[in-house]
Formats: C-alpha cells, sequence, structure tokens
C-alpha cells in the first residue's frame, strides 16, 4: 500500500504553538520549522541575522514533541537547526537538504548539523533540488553527496527527500520517481551494502515514524 504523513512546509499559519494541537488533530504529523523566510517561530536559510528559535519557538518545538509532529530543520538557518536539535528529545530530520561539505548552498547541511542529526536519532533527505547538488548535475553528483555523508556518518542517517512536487528541473536521469533505482545502483556500484541501502529507502524514516507515533494517542486522524 502507499503511506502518505501530512507535513506542513513552515510553520507560519501556526498562530500560536498552541494551535499545534488542533494541526495535530487535523492530520498533521511533520512540520518544517521555516520556508525560506524568517517567521515568529524561527530564522530561516535566507535570514539576514541568524537569531535561531525565538521564545515562541522554543515553545512550539516542545509541544511538536508533546504531540508526536516530526521536526524538519531543511530551510532554517544553522542557528535555528542546532536549536531545534539541542531542544528536541526526539528524532529531528532535514527532509530534502545535500551536503554542504560537497557543494555549498544556504540550503545545505553542514557537519555540525549533521552530527547533530545523527546523535537525534534523525535523518538527511538528499533532495534533486539541482542547486543544492551543484553544476547540472547527474546521478553521480548526487551520490557524491550521500557517499560522503555514509563515509563520514554511517548508514542510519540517510534517507532520500526528492521535492519532486517542488522543482522543475531534477539531475540528469532523475526525472521521475521511477528512475530512483538508478540511484541506488550507482551507490551500490560505489561501496555501499544491501543493508546501507535498504537503510535509505525506507528503514530509517520508518524508524523516525516509529520514535513519534506512540505520543499520537487516540487524537483524530484523516
Amino acid at each position: 500500500g502507499i503511506g502518505i504523513l501530512i507535513s506542513l512546509e513552515g510553520s507560519d499559519p501556526v498562530g500560536r504553538p498552541e494551535d499545534l494541537e488542533i494541526l495535530h488533530m487535523l492530520g498533521v504529523r511533520s512540520l518544517t520549522i521555516t520556508w525560506n523566510y524568517d517567521n515568529r517561530y524561527a530564522s530561516s536559510c535566507r535570514s539576514q541575522k541568524d537569531y535561531g528559535l525565538t521564545e515562541n519557538g522554543e515553545d512550539l518545538v516542545r509541544i511538536a514533541n508533546e504531540l508526536g509532529i516530526i521536526l524538519d530543520i531543511s530551510h532554517a538557518g544553522k542557528k535555528t537547526a542546532l536549536d531545534v536539535l539541542s531542544l528536541s528529545k526526539l528524532p529531528v530530520i532535514a527532509s530534502h537538504s545535500n551536503y554542504n561539505a560537497v557543494h555549498k548552498s544556504l540550503r545545505n547541511a553542514d557537519d555540525e548539523i549533521l552530527e547533530g542529526i545523527k546523535r537525534s536519532g534523525g535523518v538527511i533527505g538528499f533532495t534533486l533540488i539541482t542547486s543544492t547538488i551543484g553544476g547540472k548535475p547527474s546521478i553521480d553528483d548526487l551520490a557524491r553527496h550521500v557517499i560522503e555523508v555514509w563515509r563520514r556518518y554511517g548508514s542510519d542517517i540517510l534517507a532520500i527527500g526528492t521535492d519532486y512536487f517542488g522543482i522543475e528541473r531534477t539531475p540528469e536521469g532523475l526525472e521521475d520517481a521511477s528512475k530512483l533505482p538508478k540511484l541506488l545502483e550507482r551507490l551500490a556500484e560505489l561501496g555501499m551494502g544491501d543493508n546501507d541501502l535498504r537503510k535509505m529507502a525506507w528503514e530509517n524514516v520508518a524508524r523516525v515514524i516509529r520514535a513519534h507515533e506512540n505520543r499520537w494517542g487516540d487524537r483524530l486522524q484523516v
């Protein structure tokens, strides 16, 4: 079967931290703290001053943890990301980002952030956003991001976060979801084993969801 986990990209519609309860009742199970601009809760990756979580933002993180809403630091400023990683008691994800050591981008995660994600038990979802990969990317260019993170941090942190619905261009050879096995095949050629690839494809994300779902309780799910 096909499972869908409802996510809110950017916490702008959340008037007060307590309003997360309403969104949770409506089925929201993941929250990206910011999109590409600052909001009342945190600074974004494009902030002129990366001030991190505000007081309201800290309350938002605590309530999200209580509700079992997965916190996503893609699009967040570095200080915001580190604040979330420091405060959250549950695994934190960067759902659609790449590795800043391979290609510098405001949207990519650096080593300090990746170390925090790993400590939290979370994942980074490698994305097909071409500006975060570099140049006019191919499968090999994206694979380089994955391989470098795998070598440094192991396979428990790996996931896939294509952002197909949010992009107009993709790396050559990855034009739609039916092509994703080509990425896994290339990663296998570069040394990743079956267990590593299985973790990246689905097991790690399933682990993160399981770490949150015991807090969902009997609230309405739609």
